[in-house]
């Protein structure tokens, strides 16, 4: 990493150290929705396979068209709540229209993710139709808790990012487009590796360090897929503990509070019920512009959490906490938190 630029712009590359043993190939079927109108706009090979259609079926078409019945409907409704900002994560049962089998139920994880002024979501669907655990899950053993989503062109540089990788690295995503996806020996090694996922539908993970905006080096883990009739590929960047093994048992504990985080977020349909109760204005027009951090934040801090406890529940610093609250607070035009929860609980249906 000695010749990574000192500006702070990232360059992926790989680890000359074994973080997880080795290079992994695992089976991830996976599609990015435009939460504008839910339409699909990129899916891979392994998720063709797995609802049993085409490209041209898949691309282009609604999400929520993948399922049958109330599933269908169910579906466009808790897209519906994604585009208003009222949740950012929903997972769900569904039953698929394939055309390979009739009435094929699999699980469902959908993620919103922000790039730039633009709102998406990651779509994951069970690989096996006895399996209820999200892919990434049964790859890793533990729940993600933060990941960012990008894509890379033919050329080899990173064409999008998601915001996350702002929170992630204290550098904002901007800087990072156009830049190569890996520079050093090891970079053909990497595309072969690809090249192979691409041919066998399989995704790639692999070690990588990444220099954040103070010059610190981080672990991360990066998964690379192909995507179907595309050149491009699309990749998730997940920080990894360098005291994260895979027999660790802090992996439990990690699990169990994503579990609560989703529990928290959504009720169990995959439609929204409720929010616990709160008076959260999920409608208030700012609450579109949120980042999914900024959502998670706020959720939090409305369900009376503070600083600490949003930390550590979020497997964050308390300073990112305070930073996340402070674009909060610029966006709301407030200067506290006192200030925010009063605006907040005060907005009723009258005021929408």
């Amino acid at each position: 990493m000695d010749d990574v630029p000192s500006d702070g712009i990232i360059m992926l590359e790989p680890t000359h150290e074994d973080l997880w043993g080795a290079v992994h190939r695992f089976e991830l079927p996976l599609a990015l929705m435009s939460l504008s109108d839910s339409t699909i706009i990129a899916a891979n090979d392994a998720l063709l396979q797995r609802v049993g259609k085409s490209s041209a079926q898949v691309v282009g078409h609604p999400g929520p068209n993948l399922f049958t019945g109330t599933d269908r409907e169910n579906a466009h409704l808790a897209v519906t709540a994604m585009q208003r900002g009222a949740v950012d994560f929903y997972t769900a049962q569904r039953v698929l229209t394939s055309s390979i089998t009739p009435q094929l139920l699999v699980s469902v994880w959908v993620r919103a993710i922000e790039f730039g002024d633009r709102r998406f979501a990651l779509v994951e669907i069970s690989a096996r139709d006895d399996s209820l655990v999200n892919p990434l899950v049964e790859h890793f053993g533990f729940a993600p808790l933060e990941m960012a989503v990008g894509l890379i062109d033919p050329d080899g540089t990173v064409s999008s990012i998601s915001c996350d990788i702002t929170d992630m690295l204290d550098i904002p995503s901007e800087e990072i487009l156009g830049q190569p996806f890996g520079r050093t020996a090891e970079h053909q090694s990497i595309y072969e590796l690809i090249d192979l996922g691409r041919r066998e539908h399989y995704a790639v993970s692999m070690p990588v360090r990444l220099k954040d905006g103070h010059g610190e080096v981080k672990n991360f883990c990066c998964i690379v897929t192909s995507l179907a009739d595309s050149p491009s590929l699309a990749f998730i960047l997940i920080p990894i503990s360098e005291s994260l093994t895979p027999d660790n048992s802090n992996r439990a504990a990690q699990l169990e509070q994503h579990l609560m985080r989703i529990a928290n977020e959504i009720q169990a349909s995959g439609v929204v019920k409720n929010l616990n109760g709160l008076a959260v204005p999920t409608q208030y027009q700012l609450m579109d512009t949120l980042t999914t951090r900024q959502w998670e934040v706020l959720s939090r801090l409305l369900r009376g959490q503070r600083v600490p406890s949003i930390a550590e529940s979020l497997f964050v610093s308390p300073s990112t906490v305070r930073n996340t609250l402070s674009s909060i607070f610029k966006k709301f035009g407030v200067s506290s938190q006192s200030e925010l929860l009063e605006l907040l609980t005060k907005v009723d249906n009258s005021s929408l």
